[in-house]
């Protein structure tokens, strides 16, 4: 009796809406298993009447994984999470959760996450945003890098202690007002050996490579305002208006760093056409194609006898494939001099949507 009394005084509800179901988010109190001195507060979600749906059971069910807890009931599971907070918002029928603790393995680890859900279906969904090459024309995001990012971020990654040398296309990257940016992706070794590189870039330097939906983004005063489940739902929304790009870095033969931009007709989804150069110059070479089935067949637009590209997609492994779900997608690069090609190995490759 107790005890039940003591989880109902530890519900802190707040109301939600979302359609024309009305939801509560509570707070759940957890001790940690080990000694029980840390406090954590999970999220539990449930309908004004105080019963499952469909939607509360999935969302639920999702957050029980992901805080690796059998029950809701902090009588019935082995909790191994220090210090939990969470904050909320719902904006449109969709619920975002950030929370923060740290999780109690072999070692202690802090943890930093977000959750997100649809409240009408309660399904979890995509996080992703706009990406940066969403901005760019499919000529300018290589460009405006060469020109003004590559060159200085591999120049810090060279100068690290670091053992692991990443590369200069894993970035993350923040629109601002009237700029954005830049910064080399934050990862545990880059931490372990002080690695860090950040630039930031105003209208006026990015102006040249933008696309027209891009400088709307970066000229506006609006993006850069939204909270981070509004630019999910922002790129949601505008993603399908968006071109088809495919932006590749890799190594052809273990030897050459190459660079090529792509781009799927919409209209007619079998022409592709975009462009390569060599890294060590921004000397772009227009290419032209087709895509037939699983495969994409790329020549040089001026030497349509010569070098090119084959990309294919696998559904079984292949050793130098870059994994996408089950498949496996390689790629070639060919000339009449070596007709069966030599593989590209992949470096970085991110679509704009």
């Amino acid at each position: 009796m107790k005890k039940q009394l003591f989880l109902i005084l530890l519900f802190l509800s707040t109301k939600l809406f979302a359609a024309d179901v009305e939801y509560i988010v509570d707070k759940i109190y957890f001790r940690e298993t080990f000694n029980g001195k840390s406090v954590s507060y999970i999220p539990f979600v449930k309908n004004a009447k105080g019963e499952q749906d469909k939607v509360t059971t999935r969302v639920n069910a999702y957050i029980k994984d992901r805080f690796m807890i059998r029950s809701f009931n902090p009588e019935y599971t082995d909790f191994r999470w220090h210090d939990v907070r969470f904050v909320y918002t719902i904006i449109k029928s969709h619920l975002h959760i950030e929370f923060t603790g740290e999780y109690q393995g072999e070692e202690k680890h802090k943890v930093a996450d977000n959750m997100f859900f649809s409240l009408t279906s309660g399904e979890s969904i995509d996080n992703k945003t706009l990406p940066l090459n969403s901005l760019f024309t499919l000529e300018g995001y290589f460009e405006f890098l060469h020109n003004n990012w590559v060159e200085t971020c591999k120049k810090a990654i060279d100068e690290s202690d670091c053992k692991f040398k990443p590369t200069p296309y894993d970035f993350d990257f923040e629109v601002l007002d009237k700029e954005i940016s830049i910064s080399l992706k934050t990862t545990s070794e880059n931490n372990s050996c002080g690695l860090s590189h950040t630039r930031t870039y105003s209208l006026e330097d990015l102006a040249p490579y933008l696309s027209a939906f891009g400088k709307k983004i970066v000229a506006g005063n609006k993006y850069y305002k939204l909270s981070r489940m509004e630019k999910i739902l922002f790129y949601k929304e505008n993603k399908s208006a968006l071109p088809e790009y495919y932006f590749v870095t890799g190594r052809v033969n273990d030897a050459y760093n190459v660079n090529l931009a792509l781009e799927l007709n919409k209209k007619d989804l079998s022409s592709v056409k975009g462009y390569y150069f060599y890294e060590d110059k921004f000397a772009p070479i227009e290419l032209v194609g087709e895509l037939n089935e699983n495969i994409i067949y790329l020549r040089e637009k001026d030497d349509l006898e010569g070098a090119g590209f084959k990309f294919m997609m696998h559904y079984t492994f292949k050793k130098t494939g870059l994994q996408f779900g089950d498949k496996y997608l390689t790629a070639k690069w060919f000339n009449s001099a070596a007709e069966n090609g030599n593989y590209l190995t992949f470096v970085s490759f991110k679509m704009n949507k």
